[in-house]
């Protein structure tokens, strides 16, 4: 269920992201979803003085047994979270 829920929401951010890009109206699209999308001229950004900042969180059931690629995509989405802030 979680799972599926995850890739309705998805599924459902880049419709908004295409959406917004064919001119039905506006939308809060993550950074990451909307980047290349500005960069070419597709989405335009129209508050540019504000940016929001939600929160990420990651919930493991043990450090002690987290797996070698879990634990190496957790660094790289939090090395990516810094250096895009430092930005």
């Amino acid at each position: 269920m979680a799972t599926q829920l995850l890739r309705c929401g998805r599924v459902f951010t880049r419709l908004l992201r295409e959406m917004v890009a064919c001119g039905i109206g506006v939308g809060l699209i993550p950074e990451i979803l909307g980047r290349d999308y500005v960069q070419t001229g597709k989405l335009k950004r129209i508050v540019t003085e504000w940016e929001p900042h939600l929160p990420l969180n990651a919930y493991i059931v043990s450090r002690t047994s987290l797996p070698r690629a879990t634990r190496a995509m957790l660094k790289h989405l939090a090395d990516a979270i810094r250096k895009s802030q430092d930005a």
